[in-house]
């Protein structure tokens, strides 16, 4: 049959883009962790060397300014470190020259210039993964919810609308149509099959328990009561079958009798009327001569 084969696709390919975006939420995650880390780990270092650097020259510390300096050379992130690093060094190995002060401030300030700017591009960096990230996400997510209305439009179409109409024809048999059949909605084969074995009961159930005239049965019971002055009617379940000659007499709207044989057999009282009930959900009903129904 091809509504399960759909119905497992459809479901199959909402799992899948639900996973699919659960792995990249969890990628984005991986990948803006690690440049985080790379923010704290290449520039920051530096600068914070930058930083000692400047303080120890401040406080003539020689042994702080060559710790420093050494952290910086071990955290070679941008090609021209090698070379502001090179030219600190000579810088502050000849301070005492004219100029050499100002030469190692400025140098200091490049490089620590040269990490702020990196950090830069690496936040813009982490920037751009976390919105396209997010993008990815979003366009999952609207491609899941669109896969979602098709497959209930669909179910809806094929699966939906077949039970709505089944029930209909069932209810219509039930409130005692007996001439309402089911027809497809669609042209799928499983659906005729449904339609085809539902029309087949309600046929079988109609020839084998629905009420058919007979022309000897209706005699015989006409022959029963029309000997009787008084109005009798008779049938089974709710259904009047027959009425006698007095009866006839008064059925001048003949739902009267059905509101009436409804009443008495709810167990309601009418003056002036008896029910007797028969075998097999038969019944009878006798009113008083020249009583209305």
């Amino acid at each position: 049959m091809r509504l399960p084969i759909e119905a497992r696709f459809g479901l199959a390919v909402l799992a899948a883009l639900q996973l699919l975006t659960s792995a990249a939420g969890i990628a984005l995650l991986a990948r803006m962790s690690p440049a985080v880390e790379e923010i704290l780990t290449q520039n920051v270092y530096s600068t914070e060397a930058v930083e000692a650097m400047l303080g120890a020259r401040v406080l003539h510390d020689e042994p702080g300014f060559t710790t420093a300096l050494e952290r910086a050379r071990g955290n070679i992130t941008e090609p021209e470190e090698t070379e502001l690093l090179a030219r600190i060094e000579r810088a502050h190995a000849a301070e005492a020259a004219p100029g050499g002060e100002e030469r190692l401030v400025a140098d200091l300030h490049t490089l620590g210039e040269v990490n702020r700017l990196s950090m830069v591009r690496a936040d813009e960096r982490a920037r751009s993964l976390g919105l396209a990230g997010a993008w990815a996400m979003a366009l999952l997510g609207v491609a899941g919810f669109g896969v979602t209305l098709a497959v209930y439009r669909r179910m809806e179409r094929r699966l939906l609308a077949t039970v709505v109409e089944v029930d209909a024809v069932l209810e219509a048999a039930r409130q005692g149509d007996r001439m309402r059949r089911c027809v497809p909605v669609s042209r799928l084969e499983h659906e005729h099959r449904l339609a085809a074995n539902l029309n087949w009961l309600l046929e079988r159930a109609e020839r084998e328990g629905g009420f058919r005239e007979d022309p000897a049965v209706r005699a015989t019971l006409l022959a029963l009561v029309d000997g009787e002055e008084a109005p009798v009617a008779v049938g089974v379940e709710e259904q009047v079958v027959a009425l006698n000659a007095a009866a006839l007499d008064l059925a001048a709207a003949p739902g009267r009798w059905d509101a009436l044989v409804g009443a008495l057999l709810a167990g309601e009282a009418r003056e002036g009327w008896t029910l007797t009930r028969l075998a097999r959900q038969g019944w009878r009903v006798t009113g008083t001569p020249g009583l209305r129904p």
